[in-house]
């Protein structure tokens, strides 16, 4: 529906914000570390906040998604998940 839509949208609005707020202060933060230190926070929380953005995609494509194909997506992951349990076995 528009609203579970709607929820996902300014779910990813506030997180982007959030994610935004927390780079501008790590430099305010860390200004006594070194810039080493400084560019690697930086750059994990870069791909913390894409690895956010993109499980919020996936569970709004999810939430969006006709009941049938969802079933057939599940049933294929079953597979893989049975494929692979039986190989470590």
């Amino acid at each position: 529906s528009q609203e579970n839509l709607n929820f996902f949208e300014k779910t990813k609005q506030r997180k982007k914000e959030s994610f935004d707020y927390s780079l501008r202060q790590i430099p305010v933060f860390y200004k006594n570390s070194d810039k080493e230190f400084r560019d690697q926070l930086i750059l994990e929380n870069q791909d913390l906040a894409q690895a956010c953005m993109k499980e919020i995609d996936h569970m709004k494509r999810l939430m969006t998604m006709p009941k049938e194909h969802l079933m057939q997506e599940f049933e294929q992951y079953k597979k893989i998940i049975n494929k692979e349990n039986s190989k470590q076995r």
